[in-house]
């Protein structure tokens, strides 16, 4: 790992963090939303690729009321840009019928083409006693399926 691999992720952390940071809540826009989730998955990236943790930060309410402008929602965002191999979680945050509602999500190339795939689950498997293991098993399953899936069509389709 070079050091120079993560310092533009670094730059973008900063500047945008610090953007953000001099926003006052009344002044804050729908693309401020799309700017926290990017600043969300950098640090994922930085975490989980470089062992780098950046330690940001915001103001809580800061935060919250950015959430709140939810009118595009990012957690599908989130999935298509989550480094390609690994599954992306969130739950559902705003109210009715869906609050709470989990969804796991991940890309996945199939045949050349590009796809990300959506698997909504009871949030009630979070209080399973096991429930982390449990859900890498599904999401381990689902992707196996989609892999036997795809072999089988395309083994098909040589015939």
């Amino acid at each position: 790992m070079e050091q120079g691999d993560f310092v533009p992720i670094v730059d973008f952390i900063q500047t945008y963090n610090n953007k953000l940071k001099e926003r006052k809540i009344l002044d804050i826009k729908r693309t401020d939303l799309m700017i926290l989730s990017f600043l969300e998955l950098a640090d994922d990236l930085l975490e989980s690729k470089y062992g780098v943790i950046t330690g940001r930060t915001l103001d809580e309410v800061l935060v919250r009321k950015i959430k709140e402008q939810g009118i595009k929602r990012t957690g599908i965002l989130k999935g298509i840009l989550s480094f390609k191999s690994t599954f992306y979680q969130f739950e559902y945050s705003g109210k009715g019928d869906k609050e709470g509602r989990l969804y796991v999500t991940r890309y996945v190339n199939i045949l050349g083409s590009d796809y990300v795939f959506l698997i909504t689950l009871d949030p009630d498997i979070l209080n399973e006693k096991d429930a982390n293991e449990l859900l890498q098993s599904l999401q381990d399953d689902f992707y196996e399926l989609i892999n036997k899936a795809t072999n089988l069509e395309y083994n098909k389709d040589i015939k």
